[in-house]
C-alpha cells in the first residue's frame, strides 16, 4: 500500500493485524481479502435550513474535516469491500448527522446568536454532539463482546461558513437601523 493508505488484510473472516497497517504490504492468497482504508483528512460540506427561536428561517452552510483515525474499527463498522462506495456512504451519513444536529441546535437559538456566535454556539455544539458517536477505539475485547465503540473517526474541525436569512423582508428590516445610521 502507499504510505497514505491503510490496508486491512482479512484471512477467513479474521483481520490479520501483522499484515494490516498504514503503508503495509501482504501476500493476498486465494480466499484472502484486502480493504484499503484512507486515513488522510477528508473534507465535507453540509447545508441545513431551519427556523430560529423567533421563527425566522435561516440556512447555514458548514464545512467539516474528518479522518479515519482507527481503520480497524472503521473496517468493522463500515463496509470497505468497495472503498469508493464506503467513502460515499460515510459522507452521506455524516452529512445527514450534521444537518440533523444543526437543525436541532439552531431551533433553540435566537437569530442574533446564530449570526454572531456561529462558531461558539453552533460549530462547537455540533462537534460535541457528533464526535462521541463517530469516535472509537479498537479494543480487542470489543469484537469478543460483539460490541463496537464508535466508528473510528475523528472530527478535526467543524466550521459554520455562512448564515443566510431566508426572508428578504426580515433581512432588510435587520439592516434598516444600520443603513439609517450610515
Amino acid at each position: 500500500a502507499r504510505p497514505s493508505e491503510f490496508p486491512v488484510h482479512v484471512i477467513r473472516g479474521k483481520v490479520r493485524e501483522s499484515s494490516s497497517g498504514q503503508g503495509a504490504s501482504c501476500f493476498n492468497r486465494p480466499g484472502d481479502s484486502v480493504a484499503e482504508i484512507p486515513p488522510s483528512l477528508q473534507p465535507l460540506r453540509f447545508r441545513a435550513a431551519q427556523v430560529t427561536l423567533e421563527r425566522v428561517g435561516v440556512e447555514v452552510v458548514g464545512f467539516a474535516v474528518y479522518r479515519i483515525a482507527d481503520p480497524l474499527v472503521a473496517y468493522r463498522v463500515l463496509n470497505f469491500s468497495y472503498p469508493e462506495r464506503a467513502q460515499e456512504k460515510l459522507e452521506e451519513t455524516l452529512t445527514a448527522m450534521f444537518v440533523g444536529a444543526a437543525r436541532r441546535i439552531i431551533a433553540t437559538l435566537s437569530l442574533d446568536d446564530v449570526l454572531q456566535k456561529r462558531k461558539a454556539l453552533v460549530g462547537e455544539e455540533l462537534l460535541r454532539e457528533v464526535a462521541p458517536v463517530v469516535g472509537g477505539s479498537s479494543d480487542p475485547h470489543d469484537e469478543e463482546r460483539g460490541a463496537q465503540r464508535g466508528w473510528g473517526i475523528v472530527l478535526d474541525s467543524i466550521e459554520i461558513q455562512e448564515v443566510k436569512v431566508l426572508s428578504d423582508l426580515v433581512f432588510k428590516a435587520m439592516q434598516a437601523p444600520f443603513r439609517t445610521a450610515l
